[in-house]
């Protein structure tokens, strides 16, 4: 198996779409009026043309009750309708107007100081008072879609007052009829090009060019590494000016500078190339990052930091109580921790989501580590294990980094100087025989096996070399679950000096000599897949 940067191998990346927020949406109010003119239009260019300079306008549209008129939200919000439908009131894309330098935590501190700045909470209140505004009528129908035009199930904002789920259509795929948006009529195109339907008559489009690079795009696509016309020798496969290759002197001089030879990495860093050389470019040579969302849930990333923080705290507590149990006593340990845990993120103003299912996900992470701890404490207890290091931190001031000396791919030695934090090092054995296991909680899914061997999971093969460095005996890597303690393989293990040990490590110390040679293939690691 091949890293992404030696392999023949391409994954295809499919965009999502993203759901429209209550306070995103359009309201079409109706009341008595006369009746306007119907515009005839042929073809679907005329038809989009025709929509695009009305929607630039004010759009007024007959109906059996009289002229509707279509406007925003914000612009219906102070005015009486006879009746009102809002539409597109989907849940989970709504963005905070704030950004920039300062962080939502320090926007709320400039308010409370009596800066006019806005943060989370006040676009959250701002939506929800705009929905009270909207909807105040007496007769309102609130309009959402149960799915995208590609089958991905959506949900109806939180501001969606109770109702009868019967009323809704299904989250499954949208059955096959006429295209009812832009978006339908380009894939219905698409479709119509791929089949050969226009082989028999010309196919309709409402935007060519669009449609055209579309064609364009997937013809190139065909031809990415992994399909089948592809050999593996392509020229196409290995970098070039077409495909992440940089050859510009100055370019490749900024690039030294700030990856060169004493660079301290992490993990992560490093990981991030082996999955894809391109996204690395990106994100940590470009520093291009999408925008953020105003989340009303806990986020994935706030619930793990939580667990992360009880657990350190917890096991940092049981460091000198080998072989204890889970007992009323040890429970109430875990209960403390996690109240304090949590009542210092809060005191500190980290968001944690919206205050009442904030409530619900606290007790789920209570929940899901009560289970973990009683089942790991009873695991420990069998193996003959037990914690002596938690989050082990080494090239953070004023510890110094570690400094890793090996051959990358090439056979070529290679120099790495690393910084990172380890979840845990436990202990087994005794006397002679001492070794010790690095160990990395996941609050979601654990890496593939085969990242080992394409560069693209380096996160447990560097820690070991880390601790060796550090005094400890190392013998194994292992990542484990929170939220499925205890099922069979649970956790990619690796244990050093394996194979896809000193594979792993190859990768590592070829990272950053490619980086510096400019080189940032578009191609996916085959154990991962593409992400948004």
């Amino acid at each position: 198996m091949r890293g992404p940067y030696e392999r023949a191998g391409q994954r295809r990346h499919r965009r999502r779409c993203a759901s429209i927020s209550a306070a995103s949406f359009s309201s079409a109010t109706s009341r008595n009026g006369s009746t306007s003119r119907m515009q005839k239009v042929s073809g679907t260019a005329e038809w989009a043309t025709l929509l695009e300079r009305l929607m630039g306008s004010e759009l007024a549209l007959s109906t059996p009750m009289g002229r509707a008129k279509v406007v925003e939200a914000q612009d219906a919000a102070l005015t009486p309708y006879q009746r009102t439908f809002a539409v597109h009131a989907n849940h989970g894309s709504s963005r905070a107007r704030g950004g920039g330098v300062l962080t939502d935590g320090e926007r709320r501190l400039l308010a409370g100081a009596g800066l006019p700045v806005l943060h989370r909470d006040d676009e959250l209140a701002r939506e929800r008072r705009l929905w009270r505004s909207v909807t105040s009528g007496a007769d309102v129908t609130a309009l959402y879609r149960t799915t995208s035009h590609t089958g991905t199930p959506l949900m109806p904002s939180l501001t969606v007052p109770e109702h009868d789920p019967g009323s809704e259509l299904p989250r499954t795929r949208l059955p096959s009829w006429d295209p009812v948006s832009l978006s339908e009529v380009h894939v219905d195109a698409c479709t119509a090009l791929r089949t050969g339907a226009a082989l028999a008559q010309p196919v309709a489009v409402a935007d060519p060019d669009r449609v055209r690079r579309a064609v364009l795009a997937a013809a190139a696509e065909s031809h990415r590494a992994g399909t089948e016309d592809v050999p593996e020798d392509h020229p196409g496969l290995r970098p070039n000016p077409w495909n992440g290759e940089l050859t510009d002197p100055d370019v490749l001089a900024q690039i030294g500078e700030s990856f060169g030879p004493d660079r301290v990495w992490s993990a992560s860093q490093l990981e991030s190339y082996g999955t894809c050389p391109f996204v690395f470019l990106v994100q940590r040579v470009l520093g291009i990052s999408k925008r953020g969302e105003a989340d009303e849930e806990t986020t994935p990333l706030t619930f793990g930091g939580v667990a992360h923080d009880v657990l350190e705290r917890f096991y940092g507590q049981l460091l000198t109580s080998p072989g204890r149990t889970f007992d009323a006593t040890t429970s109430a340990l875990l209960n403390d921790t996690i109240d304090d845990v949590v009542r210092d993120r809060q005191a500190a103003g980290e968001w944690m989501g919206n205050p009442v299912l904030w409530e619900n996900t606290k007790e789920q992470i209570r929940e899901t580590l009560h289970a973990y701890v009683s089942w790991e404490l009873e695991y420990l207890a069998d193996k003959g294990e037990w914690p002596v290091a938690v989050e082990l931190a080494f090239g953070f001031d004023p510890e110094p980094s570690v400094e890793l000396t090996g051959h990358d791919l090439t056979g070529a030695p290679g120099r790495l100087a690393l910084r990172g934090k380890i979840d845990r090092v436990d202990r087994a054995g005794d006397g002679d025989g001492v070794v010790h296991r690095v160990l990395d909680y996941k609050s979601g899914s654990t890496p593939p096996a085969g990242g080992y061997k394409d560069g693209s999971v380096l996160q447990a093969p560097l820690y070991l070399e880390a601790i060796r460095s550090l005094g400890y005996h190392p013998e194994e890597g292992r990542y484990r679950k929170l939220k499925s303690p205890g099922r069979p393989q649970n956790g990619t293990k690796v244990t050093a000096g394996s194979d896809v040990h000193e594979r792993a490590l190859k990768h590592a110390f070829s990272i950053a000599k490619r980086i510096r040679e400019g080189l940032f293939e578009p191609v996916m690691a085959p154990s991962q897949k593409w992400k948004d």
